[in-house]
């Protein structure tokens, strides 16, 4: 019992740590990106020679690469500053990081490329049903395949309902069980294996692209 409250207590600890560093980083963006006299303006910007920041990396090398010219004028900030606010919020990083943020249009899609999968060619009437089939389902499910069936003069048996109507519970059933805490936290405990498991092979293996490296 210990052992499960202490990893929920790291998850929370990580998620909150990365939180602050993206919040930082989009704060970092929107001062950097406006030209300003406030010789504070470069602070959330990282550090170090390989910083994104070249005014950071003057600093650490002592050149002079920099140029304010590059920035927007100094009345953007207060146009843009809420919408990076807007961003920065740490409901919506949370989301992020835990990728509950999905846009329902992004099921749908899902649902047209199991009926027609993207790394197969199909021709523009096969998508166009494909589609069609996906947003049915995506609003009546299941069922309603019975009443396409009857609209087509195509009759069908109790069998045919029964799997129908079965499928339809068994995916509510699902939808339920998807959405408690349990299996929230479970989904979490699982995207930070696989984060983890892809930092230790990028440690390992290096940059395996980069703009202009090859």
């Amino acid at each position: 019992m210990f052992e499960k409250y202490a990893n929920l207590n790291f998850v929370n600890v990580e998620v909150n740590v990365v939180v602050y560093a993206i919040k930082k980083y989009v704060i970092a963006i929107l001062h950097h990106s406006v030209n300003s006299n406030d010789p504070t303006k470069h602070r959330f910007c990282p550090p170090g020679e390989h910083s994104w920041c070249r005014w950071q990396q003057d600093q650490a090398t002592d050149t002079k690469t920099y140029k304010e010219d590059d920035c927007l004028p100094e009345i953007s900030l207060e146009v843009l500053k809420p919408t990076f606010i807007t961003l920065s919020e740490s409901k919506l990083l949370e989301r992020c990081i835990r990728e509950t943020t999905q846009n329902p249009n992004e099921c749908i899609n899902s649902l047209v490329w199991v009926r027609c999968p993207k790394h197969k060619h199909h021709g523009a009437k096969v998508v166009r049903c494909a589609a069609a089939s996906a947003i049915c389902h995506f609003h009546k499910g299941a069922e309603i395949r019975k009443k396409i069936m009857e609209r087509l003069s195509v009759s069908h048996g109790s069998h045919t309902s029964s799997s129908i109507d079965i499928r339809d519970r068994e995916s509510v059933s699902k939808a339920y069980s998807q959405v408690t805490a349990k299996e929230k936290k479970h989904r979490q405990g699982l995207q930070l294996v696989c984060t983890r498991r892809e930092k230790a092979l990028r440690e390992l293996e290096g940059a395996s692209y980069e703009p202009g490296g090859f």
